[in-house]
């Protein structure tokens, strides 16, 4: 049987010792799921030849 996302966060909240107030659980676990969705978007983007910002690193090779 497959956990909740509430049951989830509890889950989770109590393995590393972080209290979490009951009335806080329904809001923390849908921020979860929404994070989630958003890296699971990111698989589908190609960045091998991406950096993650900006470098003069093509003029030095040329040097």
């Amino acid at each position: 049987m497959a956990l909740s996302s509430e049951d989830r966060v509890r889950e989770a909240a109590s393995l590393i010792g972080m209290p979490i107030p009951e009335h806080d659980i329904k809001e923390i676990a849908a921020r979860f799921t929404a994070l989630i969705e958003s890296f699971r978007s990111l698989d589908d983007l190609e960045l091998q030849h991406e950096l993650p910002y900006h470098t003069d690193l093509s003029e030095a090779q040329h040097e």
